[in-house]
């Protein structure tokens, strides 16, 4: 695994910032060196020397073309193109491309113009131009050509430049700060009912609380979005929930409390093609829930009637099961879990249990799955013993560490409603061809059902829009939520006629669920929730972030740096931030977004705005806790995962707080870190207190001072195999 470095010092030594005017005229005359001795693509590429010039960069794609960026601060005016002159000169450079993934037609060269103005970047809420001027291009046969000067004109173009007031806005105390609080998880969509005894439990005195004013507070089960321009929940969010009986003022035997709870993982009824609908959350496989009994009402769900008209008849959905087990990260690094692998066991059987399929329709089965072999292989995908689909896998080099390690096939077959029973019964073989290995990433299935009320929780979506007309079949005491929004459930009026619960809505892709109060399940009950209130601490010049098993070593380097440097410092627990900041989970961007508080509260003024981060602890590849080993601060990993020299593992994702930043595309959307980080990778609180003994000693004692702390060691990463 690669730890991938954002340089801010790049920005001070070879990058040329230069200042925004009117039309600018820029010339530059590369200063040609000797040659540098580099490795050219992957694989057993041989060593070659490739052109270099002064102060110039190698590009991050195709490491033998050399380049100068410029970085042009902008206000209300951006740059364009408007002219360019070119010089070159006589090279005898000629790289051997058979090993570098640049493929170019005859004629072509790269790049195709030497002027790359790319996309605004912002660092500290300030927005940058980035240029990149390349010194050499190259063609097919592989021959360069170096420019021996460029003279090329910019002209304006208007740009507007958002505020440095972050769109966020954060509360001044967090619901945590008070009350007693406990934490409950679900896995699943559904309601989930509380009762007076679970209540007991729990630690209330259900003989002296008003049931009016429990409430319930999450945040959904999806992940947290990596860009910082989606809207999110700031703290944790009051959910609408039903109290049975809490009309009285009193929680008696009978009562009990109804909720909504979303699964952690998601289905995009948007995505077409052979790939999959379903999202899984890589953080966590619960949602967290987190209840109280406060000093005023909670809030209710409401209760809508049916409309007056009737509208398209709606009697059917789609619906949409997977199964994909997550066991195996390939390489241990990256995102992506596997399941089981088809080694010298070559055959699986998966089954799907199939409700209400509607007749005449056919079901659609998607698989990808993962193969790695020197040679082409396959897979065979059977139902009830009939092969239905043959999957050709493609060869990968299984003999160089930095090629693909395995590749992957996508799979759609459908099968019709007539074959089908009550379960729908698969079959998976790999074919080995010599050495092959493989592994089944996902099945998903997805089929046409009628709206008929089963389980204990029925989900269901409503695909057109406009005014319907939606049958239910179920029976009389079958309750209805709309679960559109599954925070702020509405309680669906229906006219049941004996069979058929009809309602009518304007629609807008609206999903429900239907349930029967006596036979919905609890949710899962966790642990009482300690008072917190990070919402609540004023600004800082440092953060350390530790787990509370390490919080005494690392309060003792906080006082160092208080004590001896003045720096205003908070130590804070990390399982705190995963409660207010991401709704109770191990979510990576639950951490992000604490530090962006700071620097959106700062508002631009840089004596506010925090400095550095610590992250006080180790962690490693694996968010949900699947291997074993220390991982007391979980890390950023790259969604690359089966190419070795694009994977990596970072830190700096915690320092992208610009309000256009964090999405972080790979592999080379440009972010700047906005505050500076490091990590103390220590596994316990022995190790910790050592390395802090050891930081105490270098601060305080003239033992350790000499020459040798005014010199940096720069460690630097290249492709494997150099």
């Amino acid at each position: 695994m690669k730890l991938l470095i954002v340089l801010i010092l790049a920005i001070v030594f070879l990058v040329n910032p230069i200042s925004a005017q009117n039309t600018q005229n820029h010339s530059w005359q590369p200063e040609w060196q000797n040659p540098i001795l580099i490795k050219v693509g992957i694989g057993k590429s041989p060593n070659q020397k490739v052109p270099y010039c002064k102060d110039c960069l190698l590009d991050t794609d195709y490491e033998f073309l050399p380049l100068k960026t410029y970085l042009i601060p902008l206000n209300s005016t951006s740059y364009e193109l408007a002219d360019i002159s070119i010089q070159y000169k006589e090279s005898e450079f000629r790289i051997d491309l058979n090993y570098s993934s640049l493929k170019l037609k005859d004629s072509e060269w790269y790049p195709k113009q030497i002027i790359d103005i790319q996309d605004v970047v912002y660092e500290k809420g300030k927005p940058f131009l980035p240029i990149k001027v390349y010194a050499a291009q190259v063609n097919a046969s592989g021959q360069m050509r170096l420019v021996e000067k460029v003279d090329f004109k910019l002209q304006p173009k208007p740009f507007v430049h958002k505020s440095q007031k972050s769109q966020r806005t954060y509360v001044a105390n967090s619901v945590l700060s008070s009350g007693l609080f406990y934490k409950l998880g679900v896995i699943d969509n559904g309601v989930y009912k509380i009762t007076r005894n679970q209540m007991a439990q729990m630690g209330f005195d259900v003989n002296t609380i008003d049931p009016r004013n429990i409430k319930i507070y999450g945040n959904g089960g999806k992940m947290l979005p990596q860009p910082n321009s989606v809207p999110i929940y700031d703290d944790l969010y009051e959910n609408a929930i039903y109290v049975q009986g809490e009309e009285d003022g009193k929680f008696d035997n009978d009562d009990f409390i109804l909720f909504y709870g979303e699964s952690p993982h998601i289905i995009n009824w948007d995505t077409t093609g052979c790939v999959e609908k379903h999202i899984i959350n890589i953080y966590s496989d619960s949602t967290f829930y987190f209840i109280t009994v406060g000093n005023s009402p909670g809030k209710r769900i409401s209760s809508r009637n049916s409309e007056p008209n009737e509208g398209t008849l709606v009697n059917t959905c789609t619906t949409l099961q997977w199964i994909e087990e997550e066991q195996n990260n390939l390489l241990q690094t990256g995102r992506l879990w596997v399941g089981p692998i088809f080694d010298f066991v070559t055959s699986r059987d998966y089954s799907f249990p199939i409700n209400n399929i509607v007749p005449n329709t056919n079901l659609t089965v998607r698989t990808r799955v993962f193969t790695r072999g020197g040679a082409q292989s396959s897979w065979t995908l059977s139902h009830n013993g009939n092969a239905i689909s043959n999957i050709i896998a493609s060869p990968v080099n299984v003999f160089s560490p930095d090629m693909l390690y395995a590749s992957n096939t996508y799979n759609c077959v459908t099968i019709s409603q007539s074959q089908i029973g009550n379960t729908l019964n698969l079959n998976l073989r790999h074919n080995k061809n010599l050495n092959s290995v493989g592994w089944l990433d996902f099945i998903e299935i997805e089929y046409e059902q009628q709206l008929k009320h089963y389980g204990n929780s029925y989900v269901f979506r409503i695909d057109p829009t406009g005014l319907v007309t939606v049958n239910l079949e179920g029976s009389n005491n079958l309750w209805i939520w709309d679960i559109t929004n599954g925070q702020d459930p509405v309680l669906q009026q229906t006219n049941y006629n004996g069979t058929i619960h009809s309602f009518n809505l304007q629609a807008t892709k609206n999903q429900f669920v239907s349930f029967h109060p006596n036979q919905v399940v609890s949710p899962i009950l966790i642990h009482r929730v300690d008072n917190q209130n990070l919402h609540a601490l004023d600004w800082a010049e440092y953060l350390i972030i530790t787990p509370i098993e390490l919080r005494s070593a690392a309060e003792q380097l906080a006082q160092l740096h208080r004590t001896k440097y003045q720096r205003k410092v908070h130590v804070v627990n990390v399982h705190e931030i995963f409660n207010e900041f991401g709704g109770g989970r191990r979510d990576v961007t639950a951490i992000r977004n604490f530090i962006k508080m700071f620097y959106d509260r700062a508002a631009g003024n840089p004596e506010q705005a925090p400095k550095w981060v610590l992250l006080f602890g180790d962690g490693h590849h694996d968010p949900k806790n699947r291997v074993s080993g220390v991982n007391y601060i979980p890390t950023y990993q790259s969604r690359e995962s089966l190419n070795p020299p694009f994977s990596f593992v970072s830190d700096d994702y915690f320092t992208f707080l610009d309000d256009n930043e964090g999405n972080w595309g790979e592999p080379s959307e440009i972010h700047f870190s906005d505050v500076a980080i490091g990590r103390l990778p220590v596994e316990n609180l022995e190790d910790a207190q050592n390395v802090v003994n050891k930081i105490l000693h270098y601060a305080n004692s003239n033992q350790t001072l000499g020459d040798w702390r005014n010199k940096i060691l720069f460690v630097g990463d290249v492709k494997l195999g150099v």
